[in-house]
């Protein structure tokens, strides 16, 4: 055994480019799983420290409980608690807490205060309290306001705006609008000699000012409390909630500063998580990738080393022994590879953060976390991998005879499996079962069974006919079928992705096992226009192609799978594009549009004052609020319903639109299916997308229970059926209905009609004006709106591709590998083909037009799979977000043929080694 392991390193040694390009591979995909966890887990370190930095010095919090929804949406609580809560025994002093959202600082130019460059940065606007034992505002310039028009802003956004103290500026505020103050000083957030302030920017008033300008309802947000030295927390919270409740106080909640940095540590988590998934996912593209490279590259290598294998196997050596030295050099490269992955995901790590720092965003990354749990998983992955990707060709090389010694056109093949009809119907039945069963289970189970039942399909299949395949169309059959099962199944959401995802990965798998039977007549057929240009250099290259079907096949799966992603990506962008157009052409009445930023942030709001500010202006006949809660209330069922009534599971939250129902109709043809808006009661009236309506057996003239995130329930009546909702979603309700049982009283977005005989400069010039002080706010056309929002998915569309490329570089890795281990493998060949007058520059474009061919091959496997993807997904995502199919064939041949040169580019060096080789040399190769 001590001399097979010298042997394996030696072969390792010996084929340095070898082990250096199959390892490279692998590094990619540690390297970016490495880089996204010291990446996230930095930032976890960040918010935790923040979280914690938030919550203390405070030793209980009072504030309204809610069931639902966002905390900075909760309803207020009466300042006279403060009184009541300084009277228990215990409490040492109060403080009231008072924050609103979208308080935005005009500059002198008429600009807004962003933070680091960003428009879309929250803007929170607090009161700075007089007792420093509570405040985590930390003085840094001039004073802390202390009068009616004066104000300071954290050190981060003075810095990056250049603010000037004791200068006047206009502040947007939330209620009523723009109002001039002046900044007196500066502060860090959270920490005396750091901002962590992270990205916002944080506008503070005095006390009383903050309870004028941020709450003129007269509420708080949250009472603080601090207790003596002496005193038990769990004791005074009790007392406490004890005199809440004999004041005639209901629904208000006493909490820990414990369970107040849990909650914040749960938010930021939540963020992360969604970061780190998204991120997770390429890695996994990557790695899946590399498992077709590793598995190609030792399938060659163990086929070249036959003989040898065959001489070990004469002198003794075991299967066993043949089977541990290949895995032990599959265990040597993924080792290397994750060891330099580490290395790799630090570098990308520091990269990631040099590129939030050069885009103003502000993460407050110090230092950078590399935990041993991230060092464990690398190896796991990178070790795991390479395994993985090796054990097939392993264990057919422990299959080799000593007879292989003494013959030159033995190959290493896959097991011919004795036909078996028997097993085989039981396999292929057990996997037909397991098939059912992961149509009727939940979404993790359901990944479990589809994978059993893949298994069994394939061995099944094999058992009972080999030569035809069966087992390769099996699998193929049951990618198509959760394919078609996500469509017309009637899974929830969740079971829905899932399967469509086990769709994509198995019929992925079931077209690179059938892909071999197309090689020859495929590549034939893509080699025609070579063979046009280049006689004798095409045939052979397109011949040399199509001789290996199986190392093509494999060799052009990587490929596939980078380009099936990147094709989808596309269809499905192009597709939600065509959408949007349709909308706005079809759909969408409205001349202007009015929103913050992206105008993709429902928490992103603005004063109601600018829509009024609009309709005072004789230039527009109709002006349309619109404002949306993520969690808006709690559907309760119908009024009376005794089964459904007291439901108030969190299964039942619905998100909701609010706008005006008297205007909605000169906005947006929403279609109409039933009942009216124009003429509805405008506070307790509901309006329902059709569909929903139909899923919870409710008509016009219906009434229904709803909850809201205060407790309040409250009657409404169906008013309204529509059948589009790609803009009002599924449950709307009047702007009055909003203000009485919703406290976000902003809108989230406006929409204007002109008045008649208006041309669009006179209307430009009156919106305008009216929006001049409300410089956060975009004032768009109809056209400068489709753009900006086509121009997001655009850019949306480049970062995901850019994450892919790395998919494809693994891809394009592949197929130099190939054709580099295939120019050793034909050696002789090669030599004779020089010897009987080949030129150098013919050897040159045989390999060039190999690489050319094997990348198209896989390009259009994958095209073809992202259009079946695509459209699967287009199909299955609702309508209120994609309606419009829309395949953009034109990028698709751009991809065809970028694979095409970069399978050239690929087969650069192999082919400038074989055009090399010495023909006597070459000749004498055994």
């Amino acid at each position: 055994m001590k001399t097979l392991f010298s042997l394996t390193l030696k072969n390792l040694a010996d084929k340095k480019i070898r082990f250096v390009l199959t390892s490279l591979s692998v590094i990619l995909g540690v390297m970016f799983t490495v880089g996204v966890f010291i990446f996230t887990d930095s930032l976890r370190q960040v918010f935790g420290t923040l979280a914690d930095d938030i919550a203390s010095g405070v030793d209980l919090t009072v504030r309204s409980e809610q069931a639902f929804g966002n905390r900075l949406l909760a309803p207020t609580i009466d300042p006279e608690l403060a009184r009541v809560i300084e009277q228990v025994d215990g409490v040492k002093a109060t403080s009231p807490g008072i924050i609103e959202n979208n308080v935005v600082i005009v500059k002198t130019d008429g600009s807004p205060v962003e933070s680091g460059g960003n428009n879309n940065a929250p803007k929170f606007g607090v009161n700075w309290d007089d007792n420093p034992e509570f405040s985590d505002l930390y003085l840094t310039m001039g004073r802390q306001p202390s009068a009616r028009n004066e104000f300071a802003v954290n050190t981060n956004a003075f810095e990056d705006n250049e603010l000037q103290i004791d200068r006047s500026y206009s502040i947007v505020l939330p209620s009523t609008g723009p109002e001039a103050f002046t900044l007196v000083g500066t502060f860090n957030f959270a920490d005396p000699d750091e901002d962590k302030s992270i990205g916002a920017v944080l506008t503070a008033f005095d006390t009383p000012t903050a309870e004028m300008v941020l709450r003129p309802d007269g509420g708080w947000n949250e009472i603080s409390v601090l207790i003596e030295d002496d005193a038990d927390e769990e004791i005074v919270s009790q007392l406490i909630s004890q005199e809440i409740a004999n004041a005639g106080y209901s629904n208000i909640e006493v909490v820990s500063s414990e369970e107040i940095a849990e909650e914040q540590e749960e938010v930021f988590d939540e963020i992360i998580n969604i970061f780190q998934t998204f991120l997770l996912a390429f890695a996994g593209v990557i790695l899946l990738v590399s498992i077709f490279v590793i598995f190609n590259t030792f399938t060659i290598v163990l086929g070249q080393r036959i003989r040898e294998i065959g001489l070990m196997r004469a002198l003794g050596a075991t299967g066993r022994q043949i089977f541990s030295s290949t895995v032990g050099e599959a265990v040597a490269v993924g080792l290397f590879s994750s060891g330099v992955g580490i290395a790799a995901g630090l570098g990308l790590a520091y990269l990631l953060r040099f590129v939030s720092d050069q885009a103003n965003f502000d993460l407050g990354l110090d230092a950078l976390v590399l935990s041993s749990r991230t060092i464990v998983l690398a190896f796991i992955v990178g070790t795991g991998v390479t395994l993985v990707s090796a054990v097939v060709p392993a264990l057919r090389s422990r299959r080799v005879s000593p007879m292989a010694a003494l013959r030159d056109d033995l190959t290493i093949d896959a097991r011919i499996v004795k036909q078996h009809t028997i097993i085989g119907s039981v396999l292929v039945g057990l996997g037909l079962f397991f098939t059912v069963f992961a149509f009727t289970a939940d979404w993790q189970p359901m990944i479990l069974y589809a994978l059993i039942a893949t298994f069994c399909l394939a061995i099944g299949g094999k058992r009972l006919n080999q030569r035809l395949n069966l087992g390769h169309w099996f699998v193929l059959a049951q990618g198509a079928a959760f394919l078609i099962a996500s469509v017309v199944a009637g899974f929830e959401s969740g079971e829905q992705a899932v399967a469509l995802g086990l769709g994509a990965l198995i019929l992925i798998i079931g077209v690179n096992l059938i892909s071999p039977v197309f090689v020859p007549n495929l590549m034939r057929g893509v080699g025609t226009p070579i063979r046009w240009m280049s006689k004798v250099t095409g045939k052979l290259s397109t011949e040399n192609a199509a001789r290996a079907p199986r190392r093509t096949s494999t060799t052009a799966a990587a490929l596939m799978i980078g380009l099936a992603l990147v094709s989808t990506v596309s269809l499905v962008a192009s597709s939600l594009k065509a959408t949007f157009a349709d909308v706005l052409e079809n759909t969408v009445k409205s001349d202007w549009f009015l929103c913050i930023g992206s105008c993709n942030d429902p928490n992103s709001t603005f004063s109601p004052n600018l829509a009024d500010n609009i309709r005072d202006q004789p230039e527009f006949s109709s002006v349309l609020n619109f404002r949306f809660a993520e969690e808006g209330f709690i559907y309760k069922g119908e009024v009376g319903d005794v089964d459904r009534a007291g439901d108030g599971s969190g299964d039942n939250i619905k998100s909701v639109l609010g706008t005006n129902f008297s205007e909605l109709e000169n906005h947006i043809d929403v279609g109409l299916v039933d009942g009216f808006f124009s003429q509805a009661n405008t506070q307790d009236g509901l309006a329902i997308y059709d569909e929903a309506a139909e899923d919870n057996n409710l008509v016009v003239g219906d009434s229904v229970l709803l909850e809201f995130n205060d407790g309040t329930q409250a009657p409404f009546r169906v008013v309204a059926l529509y059948d589009d909702s790609r803009i009002l979603g599924n449950w709307t309700i009047d702007i009055a209905a909003w203000d009485a049982y919703l406290p976000q009283s902003q809108d989230t977005f406006v929409s204007v009609v002109n008045a008649p005989g208006v041309t669009e400069q006179q209307a430009e010039v009156a919106i305008s004006t009216a929006a001049v002080n409300y410089p956060q706010v975009n004032v768009q056309t109809k056209q400068e709106f489709n753009d900006s929002q086509t121009g997001q998915i655009d850019q949306i569309v480049i970062i995901v591709n850019i994450f892919l490329f790395l998919a494809l570089v693994v891809a394009f890795i592949g197929i130099a590998n190939t054709l580099a281990l295939s120019i050793i493998e034909r050696t002789r060949e090669l030599g004779l083909l020089r010897a009987v007058g080949m030129k150098r520059r013919q050897m040159l474009l045989m390999v060039l037009w190999e690489g050319v061919l094997i990348a198209i091959f896989g390009g259009l496997l994958g095209i073809s799979m992202g259009i079946v993807f695509g459209v699967t997904a287009v199909t299955v995502i609702p309508d209120e977000f994609i309606s419009t199919l829309d395949i953009p064939w034109q990028t698709l041949i751009y991809y065809l043929v970028g694979a095409g040169v970069a399978g050239l580019i690929s087969a650069l060096l192999p082919a400038r080694r074989a055009s090399r080789l010495n023909v006597l040399d070459a000749i004498a190769t055994e």
